[in-house]
């Protein structure tokens, strides 16, 4: 706030004490200096919304807002901070798919950064995720994601293919 927008909050016997060089208009410059942090804060505010664009301290933040930090918190490691941002930008679509087949080999290959996953279905409630031999590091990360994008009713086996080619 400007000290001249200051001044037009103050009320109207303290309004006209604010003279040039009057402690009254010192205090009012002092109040102005005050609030520039917080307003300057306040025009970042929308950048540090955008998953993509955000300071890394705060990806995990918009990750717990979306229900995906859970994927951070695995087991089998964390997620690298780009494949989250993402995740988080992608969240709204990855919940509109979130329990059905595609929408789980969807989220584990963003989060893993493997191609070539394929997913083979064993029965009406039992399917199969084929890591490729080259991607068998990220085999455990596959499978806790799995555990928690699979609907309840779902049996996930995660196993490592030796005869499918990977790329990363």
């Amino acid at each position: 706030m400007r000290a001249a927008e200051i001044e037009l909050l103050l009320p109207e016997v303290l309004r006209r004490t604010v003279l040039p060089g009057s402690p009254m208009a010192a205090l009012v410059g002092v109040m102005e200096a005050m609030h520039a942090p917080a307003e300057e804060a306040l025009r970042g505010f929308p950048s540090v919304l955008d998953p993509l664009g955000t300071p890394d301290r705060f990806v995990g933040m918009l990750a717990t807002w979306v229900d995906l930090a859970r994927l951070d918190e695995t087991p089998a490691g964390h997620l690298d901070r780009a494949r989250m941002r993402v995740l988080v930008s992608l969240a709204a679509d990855l919940a509109h798919w979130r329990g059905t087949p595609g929408g789980l080999m969807w989220i584990v290959s963003v989060a893993t950064g493997v191609a070539g996953l394929r997913l083979e279905q064993k029965g009406p409630f039992a399917v199969r995720v084929v890591v490729p031999a080259a991607a068998a590091a990220q085999a455990d990360l596959v499978r806790e994601i799995a555990a928690q994008e699979k609907p309840a009713h779902l049996v996930v086996e995660v196993v490592v293919d030796a005869s499918v080619a990977a790329t990363t």
